[in-house]
């Protein structure tokens, strides 16, 4: 994820945090969830130190990382910390529930980067015996999506994951949340992190540098974002 963070880092011009947490099974849900947003609040304390900006604060992830970021937003929401503009979910996992699913699991054959059953495997390590998979610091799906910042959510054709992340984009917007969703077609899941392999990839960074510097500056989003035409697009 380094590659990604300096893309965003250098081509956004942006101070980027890249957080670590504890991980699961040994440390299971929601610490990592609670260290995520304890290592975004010491940023937003200490940002004039980092030489950061508190007024355009923006959270991103990837896979369990875009569960994680969009874990946080509501905490920040409810905090009422004001300087949170944006938040970009690439793949993510905002629903943990234990439940049947669109089946992708021919599509996933050919590219096993995670399959269902993986998923399944995951979340029974996440969770453990007596984690709640409906709590919104696990599920994100299941809280109060209302009066969140703008949305870039980023989905992969051949992933097991994008019916969720479809429906989350779908919920945000009926939350009154402005959301700009783009499934990639053909992509497997974590195509982002593989440029050299996946073609998705380039284009996928690209509009989400220039969501992120959108959100943050104001300023017409980036070129190549704006190619891609009105949002919801299958590239």
């Amino acid at each position: 994820h380094d590659g990604v963070c300096r893309r965003l880092a250098n081509a956004g011009g942006l101070k980027v945090a890249s957080l670590d947490y504890r991980m699961a099974p040994e440390h299971r849900a929601p610490l990592a969830a609670h260290d995520c947003l304890d290592a975004t609040r010491w940023a937003i304390e200490h940002a004039a130190e980092i030489g950061a900006r508190t007024d355009a604060v923006g959270v991103t992830g990837d896979s369990a990382g875009g569960n994680l970021a969009a874990v946080m937003v509501p905490y920040l929401r409810d905090e009422d910390f004001t300087g949170l503009r944006h938040q970009a979910l690439v793949y993510p996992a905002p629903d943990l529930s234990d439940r049947e699913t669109e089946d992708l699991q021919l599509l996933t054959q050919r590219y096993p980067v995670l399959t269902p059953d993986m998923m399944r495997s995951f979340r029974s390590l996440y969770l453990g015996e007596e984690g709640d998979d409906r709590d919104p610091i696990v599920s994100p799906a299941f809280g109060d999506l209302t009066g969140l910042p703008p949305a870039l959510v980023q989905t992969a054709e051949v992933d097991p994951l994008r019916p969720d992340g479809d429906a989350y984009a779908q919920a945000l917007r009926d939350a009154g949340v402005e959301v700009r969703h783009t499934t990639y077609r053909g992509a497997p899941h974590g195509y982002q992190t593989f440029p050299g392999l996946a073609p998705a990839a380039q284009p996928a960074l690209e509009e989400l540098i220039g969501e992120v510097a959108h959100h943050r500056l104001q300023t017409p989003r980036h070129l190549v974002a704006a190619e891609f035409g009105p949002p919801d697009q299958h590239l």
